[in-house]
């Protein structure tokens, strides 16, 4: 996988606090888009700062994830399939 270790343990980390938002199970098709747009949610619970209408926030008022900006909505040398097939791999992990 080309997709860089840091960043598919930060994508897997996010995507076990994300989904639930989301209510996706494992019986959920994976169509391109739905990859896609969790992979985009994540960036942005990651990388947006608290009034961003996209991030997500707990029931105790504080933002899911913690503010980095070491994800990468795209990691260097990494293209589309490679992101999916990330993807791909980290929601068998999270489900």
């Amino acid at each position: 996988m080309k997709y860089p270790q840091s960043q598919f343990e930060l994508l897997v980390a996010g995507l076990k606090v994300v989904v639930p938002y989301y209510r996706i199970t494992k019986e959920t098709p994976l169509t391109i888009g739905l990859i896609h747009d969790l992979h985009f949610r994540v960036y942005i619970n990651y990388t947006y700062s608290d009034q961003h209408p996209n991030v997500n926030i707990g029931i105790d008022g504080k933002r899911i994830l913690p503010l980095t900006e070491s994800f990468e909505l795209y990691p260097i040398n990494c293209h589309d399939d490679q992101i999916e097939t990330a993807m791909k791999k980290a929601l068998k992990l999270v489900f």
